[in-house]
């Protein structure tokens, strides 16, 4: 039995997740000299490359999920 409650919780985290990636890129992107400036702009690459992945990570373990008929 699928539950559409769970699959939409799911798919909102997901949302979620890709806007705040979409969000700290931004951030990252205005800010990048400042950021150089101070040194700080590899931490903020390897959040931004550590969020892309999770999102992607996400993103399949959901479609697997779907495909499987597990949620």
């Amino acid at each position: 039995m699928k539950s559409t409650k769970l699959r939409m919780a799911w798919i909102t985290l997901n949302i979620f997740c890709y806007v705040m990636l979409m969000g700290v890129s931004l951030f990252v992107a205005v800010r990048a000299e400042g950021l150089a400036d101070i040194n700080r702009l590899s931490v903020w690459v390897v959040a931004v490359l550590c969020l892309l992945f999770v999102s992607v990570f996400g993103s399949v373990q959901l479609y697997t999920w779907m495909n499987n008929g597990d949620i």
